[in-house]
Parts: C-alpha cells; structure tokens; sequence
C-alpha cells in the first residue's frame, strides 16, 4: 500500500471529498495487493454465471465481509488509518464492507444515497458522517461500469433524495426511464485504474453505468466512520446494531487483527431512528463552507 502524498495533498484531498462528496487518490494498492485482492474477488465469484443475485440485478454480485474473513489482513492494515487520519478524521473505525462485482453486461445501479441518519443536525454538516473507500482491481470507465455522481448533492437537495428514499432497492425493478435511471445535469462519470482508492461521503447521490463488456469488474468497498467516539450517542448506538458482528463469525486470528479498529458501542442510549430522506431547508441552515 503506498501512500506517499505530503500532508498539503491530503489538505486537498480532504477539501474536495467535503466540497464535492468524493475525491480519487491513485495508485493506493500496489501490484500484490490488486493480485490478492483479485484471486480473493475470483474465489467469490466461483462458478456464477452472472445470471441471478441474491440481492439485485443491479448491484450485481455483492459478497459481505462476513464471508470473507481472508480480507482481515486488508480491513486491519494501518495505513488506511492512517490515511484517513491525515485526511483530519479524529476517530476512524471500520464500520462494514464489501465485495462487489459487476458481470459481463452488468445493468447500471440506480441512484441512491447510504447514509440513514437524516433525522439529526450532524447529517447537514460539511465532514462527513460515514464514507467508503473504494479500492478498484480493475481498470473502470463507462464501458464496464464506473460511478456517476452528483458533486456536492450531499450538501444541497435533490429531487432524487425523494424518490431515491420512496424506492425499495432490494426489489427494485424499474425500466431505463425510470427517475432513478436516467441522466442528470451535473453529473460526471469518476473513471480510475487498478490500485486507485476512492473515497466517497456517504451522504453523496451515485449510481453506476451498465458494465458492456465480457469481462467481470470488481472493487471492495470498506465502510468507515470518521470519528466515532464524536458522534452523537444515538448514532454510535445504530452502527453499533448495523455492523456485521464478525467477532461471531470469524475465526479468532482474523478477528484480532481488525477487532481494535471495529466501530463499536457499549453504551445505553437509544438509537437513532432510520432516515433516509434528508430535509431540504435544513441544508440551509448549515452552509456549504460551514466549519468542519
């Protein structure tokens, strides 16, 4: 893993991913990790014909952590940490993950939001509450899948949060014209090589273009929170009822490697209640360049 950015390019880095919702760090894996990483990926896919998802069609072949306990070493390895420190996260934890793989003619995945925070004031705020790292093991462009993305719809509203929020995405089955399929003004297409990281807040509005190609295209994408000992109680409580509990499921040399990074809570308060759909005036009150 190289990371090898002096602190004033993280600064711009962690500038943009508050501005526009992502940025794309490049080169972050080096050749043996995108191997391991790829044969992991393969192992997953088996013998699927690409064909039927236990989830949807659109998302393509999603494998969860859980089932994957050889990625300890990935999720445990500090210098994603310490990225994500030097990007000015005070408490990083990892929260979820997974591996995704788009197949051979793949349809596009709609438009959607991850975060489910909304109800509370911190939703509205310029650093994110959650974002996800995206580690690429393929080359991607919009020939085999890439992300679109909405630049800074995680900061204003849009008429996709509702209909993004009315959807049921596992049931989803919407033609090219529905609302959460179509083109929109401003979006931009974030192509990336083999080894490149992509961190995206989690609040920001993306989708995926169709995969037209024979070949597979893979990516795991691990879940972080930034500062979890400064979240509010209430929200520490859901990721702690959200994570997959793998210190149930993996074996115990694997969990020990991530289990101090893990976000986790033993505290008493209620969680918060499920929000998927953000308030538009309260974005007002919270302007775009607002303290961080």
């Amino acid at each position: 893993m190289r990371l090898t950015a002096t602190s004033e390019t993280y600064e711009t880095y962690a500038q943009q991913l508050w501005a526009d919702g992502l940025c794309l760090i490049p080169k972050v894996l080096n050749s043996e990790d995108i191997g391991e990483l790829r044969e992991i990926a393969h192992a997953a896919r088996g013998s699927h014909t690409g064909q039927s998802f236990p989830r949807d069609s659109y998302s393509g072949l999603v494998t969860d952590v859980s089932d994957l306990p050889e990625l300890s070493a990935m999720i445990g390895r500090p210098g994603l940490y310490a990225l994500l420190k030097a990007f000015g996260c005070k408490d990083p934890r990892w929260f979820m993950g997974f591996l995704i793989q788009k197949p051979p003619g793949g349809g596009p995945l709609y438009w959607h939001q991850d975060w489910w925070g909304w109800s509370h004031s911190i939703s509205y705020k310029p650093a994110p509450p959650l974002v996800f790292l995206m580690l690429y093991l393929q080359d991607v462009d919009q020939a085999n899948g890439c992300l679109r993305l909405l630049p800074g719809s995680h900061r204003t509203g849009h008429p996709l949060h509702e209909e993004a929020a009315l959807s049921n995405f596992l049931a989803f089955s919407g033609g090219s014209g529905h609302p959460l399929l179509r083109d929109y003004p401003g979006e931009i297409d974030v192509p990336a090589k083999a080894g490149d990281l992509l961190i995206r807040d989690a609040r920001v509005l993306h989708a995926t273009h169709r995969n037209r190609t024979l070949a597979w295209r893979a990516l795991l994408l691990l879940s972080f929170v930034p500062a979890m000992a400064l979240l509010p109680e209430s929200i520490q409580r859901m990721v702690e009822i959200k994570r997959p509990k793998l210190e149930k499921i993996w074996p115990v040399e694997h969990w020990s490697r991530i289990a101090p990074r893990v976000a986790t809570y033993c505290g008493s308060a209620l969680p918060i209640e499920i929000c998927r759909r953000p308030v538009a005036h309260a974005f007002m009150q919270h302007p775009k360049n607002g303290a961080h």
